[in-house]
């Protein structure tokens, strides 16, 4: 079981914060200046993820939206602690069809702030945001891995990389928003053939 934790800097004091039977608690982000931590928690029985929030002193964890059909994982807060995004997803079973998004809220506080904007954007997971809160940058699997910029205030999407190979498997920007770090490589694989009690590569 995951659980959700707190220390002081130099590791001392650890202070056990959740501590639900039968569930997973991960993917924790800081808002409402450090006093609230939003978390995903993911019920062992395979039911949807939710978004929920506990007080970094302690008490009871609260789903962070009342009523959702949708799982919902990946939450970040944007820097200014004002808005939040996450992904969201819902799969039909009678029409096998699938609805995802990655979301944007306001955050007053440590709520939901009901007067904001939401918004709706068709992109990765995978995604980050500027260290201005303008934008959130995602890496587009559908080719040769790249990344982009989708603005919020308008939807308008731009290619930042033109990689022609390679995989990238994690990116930050620098604080000042002049330069990314990219981490990228090579994923390679082996068609093997098991028979007989060993195997053998295929080539």
């Amino acid at each position: 079981m995951y659980s959700v934790w707190r220390m002081n800097a130099d590791k001392t004091n650890p202070v056990r914060l959740t501590n639900t039977e039968n569930v997973t608690d991960t993917q924790i982000q800081f808002a409402d200046e450090g006093k609230t931590i939003v978390f995903v928690r993911k019920k062992n029985d395979g039911s949807r993820t939710s978004l929920m929030k506990i007080s970094i002193d302690g008490g009871d964890a609260q789903p962070l939206f009342s009523e959702s059909q949708f799982s919902e994982f990946g939450p970040k807060i944007s820097p200014d602690g004002k808005r939040l995004a996450y992904y969201s997803f819902l799969y039909d079973n009678q029409t096998s069809d699938m609805k995802r998004s990655v979301k944007v809220v306001g955050m007053d506080g440590e709520k939901v702030a009901d007067s904001a904007e939401n918004i709706e954007l068709n992109i990765s997971p995978e995604f980050k945001w500027s260290p201005d809160g303008k934008f959130l940058t995602y890496i587009d699997r559908s080719g040769v891995d790249n990344l982009w910029n989708i603005s919020l205030a308008d939807k308008k999407e731009k290619p930042l990389t033109e990689f022609s190979s390679s995989n990238i498997t994690n990116f930050t920007w620098s604080r000042d928003g002049k330069k990314i770090f990219i981490l990228r490589g090579l994923v390679n694989g082996d068609l093997v053939l098991i028979k007989d009690g060993s195997n053998s590569r295929l080539s």
